[in-house]
Protein backbone atom coordinates (compact mmCIF):
# COMPACT_ATOMS: atom_id res chain seq x y z
CA UNK A 1 0.00 0.00 0.00
CA UNK A 2 2.76 2.48 1.12
CA UNK A 3 3.90 1.66 -3.08
CA UNK A 4 0.32 2.81 -4.16
CA UNK A 5 -0.76 -0.54 -4.96
CA UNK A 6 -4.31 -1.76 -3.94
CA UNK A 7 -3.86 -4.78 -1.96
CA UNK A 8 -7.17 -7.11 -1.04
CA UNK A 9 -6.94 -9.83 1.32
CA UNK A 10 -9.17 -12.24 -0.75
CA UNK A 11 -9.40 -15.81 1.28
CA UNK A 12 -7.89 -16.82 4.52
CA UNK A 13 -9.08 -20.29 4.51
CA UNK A 14 -7.88 -21.83 1.69
CA UNK A 15 -8.17 -25.94 1.04
CA UNK A 16 -8.44 -28.20 -1.42
CA UNK A 17 -6.20 -29.45 -4.05
CA UNK A 18 -3.12 -27.40 -4.17
CA UNK A 19 -2.93 -27.33 -8.05
CA UNK A 20 -6.32 -27.11 -8.64
CA UNK A 21 -7.03 -24.33 -6.21
CA UNK A 22 -4.25 -22.46 -8.00
CA UNK A 23 -5.05 -22.50 -11.37
CA UNK A 24 -8.84 -21.25 -9.90
CA UNK A 25 -7.30 -18.51 -8.24
CA UNK A 26 -5.71 -17.25 -10.94
CA UNK A 27 -8.73 -17.85 -13.02
CA UNK A 28 -11.04 -15.61 -11.40
CA UNK A 29 -10.56 -11.76 -12.24
CA UNK A 30 -8.38 -9.84 -10.34
CA UNK A 31 -9.81 -7.95 -7.09
CA UNK A 32 -6.34 -5.59 -6.58
CA UNK A 33 -2.82 -5.34 -7.70
CA UNK A 34 -1.96 -8.07 -4.94
CA UNK A 35 -4.14 -10.45 -3.73
CA UNK A 36 -3.14 -12.32 -0.36
CA UNK A 37 -4.61 -16.10 0.46
CA UNK A 38 -3.39 -18.26 3.52
CA UNK A 39 -4.55 -21.54 4.63
CA UNK A 40 -3.16 -24.80 3.67
CA UNK A 41 -4.23 -27.05 0.86
CA UNK A 42 -3.02 -30.80 -0.24
CA UNK A 43 -1.63 -32.88 -2.49
CA UNK A 44 -2.75 -36.37 -3.91
CA UNK A 45 0.64 -38.09 -4.69
CA UNK A 46 0.41 -40.44 -6.69
CA UNK A 47 3.76 -39.67 -8.71
CA UNK A 48 7.79 -40.43 -7.60
CA UNK A 49 9.02 -36.74 -6.91
CA UNK A 50 9.58 -34.56 -4.62
CA UNK A 51 7.99 -31.55 -3.51
CA UNK A 52 5.18 -29.92 -1.68
CA UNK A 53 1.92 -28.52 -1.86
CA UNK A 54 3.43 -24.93 -2.27
CA UNK A 55 5.77 -26.32 -4.76
CA UNK A 56 2.89 -27.77 -6.39
CA UNK A 57 0.70 -24.95 -6.44
CA UNK A 58 3.54 -23.04 -7.86
CA UNK A 59 4.44 -24.74 -10.57
CA UNK A 60 0.30 -25.75 -11.42
CA UNK A 61 0.66 -21.45 -11.42
CA UNK A 62 3.40 -21.06 -13.57
CA UNK A 63 1.76 -23.33 -16.53
CA UNK A 64 -1.26 -21.42 -16.20
CA UNK A 65 0.61 -17.93 -16.44
CA UNK A 66 2.60 -19.42 -19.54
CA UNK A 67 2.95 -16.04 -21.72
CA UNK A 68 1.49 -13.94 -19.32
CA UNK A 69 4.26 -11.55 -18.17
CA UNK A 70 1.95 -9.26 -16.21
CA UNK A 71 1.47 -11.76 -13.59
CA UNK A 72 3.46 -13.24 -10.57
CA UNK A 73 2.22 -15.83 -8.37
CA UNK A 74 3.76 -16.58 -4.78
CA UNK A 75 3.57 -20.11 -2.34
CA UNK A 76 4.98 -20.33 0.63
CA UNK A 77 4.80 -21.78 3.94
CA UNK A 78 5.43 -20.03 6.98
CA UNK A 79 7.61 -22.73 8.65
CA UNK A 80 9.96 -22.41 6.05
CA UNK A 81 9.98 -25.65 4.40
CA UNK A 82 7.35 -27.38 1.90
CA UNK A 83 7.46 -31.04 1.39
CA UNK A 84 10.81 -33.07 0.81
CA UNK A 85 12.46 -29.93 -0.28
CA UNK A 86 15.18 -27.36 0.95
CA UNK A 87 12.26 -24.57 -0.11
CA UNK A 88 9.46 -22.88 1.56
CA UNK A 89 8.00 -22.73 -1.76
CA UNK A 90 7.92 -20.99 -4.99
CA UNK A 91 7.41 -17.49 -6.56
CA UNK A 92 6.46 -17.51 -10.47
CA UNK A 93 5.62 -15.46 -13.26
CA UNK A 94 4.82 -16.47 -16.95
CA UNK A 95 7.90 -16.71 -18.33
CA UNK A 96 8.90 -19.75 -15.55
CA UNK A 97 7.23 -22.53 -17.83
CA UNK A 98 9.22 -21.11 -20.56
CA UNK A 99 12.45 -21.27 -18.58
CA UNK A 100 12.21 -24.68 -17.82
CA UNK A 101 11.10 -25.46 -21.43
CA UNK A 102 14.61 -23.94 -22.31
CA UNK A 103 16.45 -26.14 -20.12
CA UNK A 104 14.72 -28.88 -21.81
CA UNK A 105 11.94 -29.39 -19.04
CA UNK A 106 8.18 -29.94 -19.62
CA UNK A 107 6.55 -28.04 -16.54
CA UNK A 108 3.48 -30.48 -16.77
CA UNK A 109 5.69 -33.93 -17.15
CA UNK A 110 6.80 -32.87 -13.04
CA UNK A 111 3.58 -31.61 -11.98
CA UNK A 112 2.16 -34.77 -12.96
CA UNK A 113 4.95 -36.65 -11.20
CA UNK A 114 4.64 -34.58 -8.38
CA UNK A 115 8.03 -33.58 -9.11
CA UNK A 116 7.35 -29.80 -8.65
CA UNK A 117 10.25 -30.10 -6.22
CA UNK A 118 13.00 -31.05 -9.00
CA UNK A 119 11.31 -28.79 -11.41
CA UNK A 120 13.04 -25.92 -9.00
CA UNK A 121 15.60 -27.65 -8.41
CA UNK A 122 16.68 -26.60 -12.02
CA UNK A 123 14.52 -23.56 -12.50
CA UNK A 124 14.79 -20.81 -10.51
CA UNK A 125 11.81 -19.67 -8.10
CA UNK A 126 12.31 -21.63 -5.04
CA UNK A 127 11.79 -19.23 -1.93
CA UNK A 128 14.39 -20.68 0.82
CA UNK A 129 13.91 -19.25 4.34
CA UNK A 130 15.38 -22.19 6.01
CA UNK A 131 12.86 -23.38 9.58
CA UNK A 132 11.33 -20.51 10.97
CA UNK A 133 10.09 -21.51 13.96
CA UNK A 134 6.79 -20.87 13.34
CA UNK A 135 3.53 -22.55 11.57
CA UNK A 136 0.87 -20.14 10.99
CA UNK A 137 -0.19 -21.72 7.20
CA UNK A 138 0.51 -21.05 4.09
CA UNK A 139 0.89 -17.54 2.23
CA UNK A 140 0.03 -17.02 -1.24
CA UNK A 141 0.03 -13.61 -2.95
CA UNK A 142 -1.06 -12.77 -6.83
CA UNK A 143 0.46 -9.54 -7.83
CA UNK A 144 -1.01 -8.52 -11.24
CA UNK A 145 -0.57 -6.07 -13.87
CA UNK A 146 0.43 -2.61 -11.55
CA UNK A 147 -2.70 -0.07 -10.64
CA UNK A 148 -2.25 2.79 -8.16
CA UNK A 149 -4.79 2.90 -5.80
Amino acid sequence: RRAGLEVAVVDTALAGAAAVKARRVLSTRPRAAVEIYAGETTVTVTGSGTGGRNHEAALAAAIALDGRPDTAFLAAGTDGIDGSTPGAGAVVDGGTAAEGRELGLQAADYLADNDSGGFFDRVPGRITTGRTGTNVGDLWMVAHPTRPR
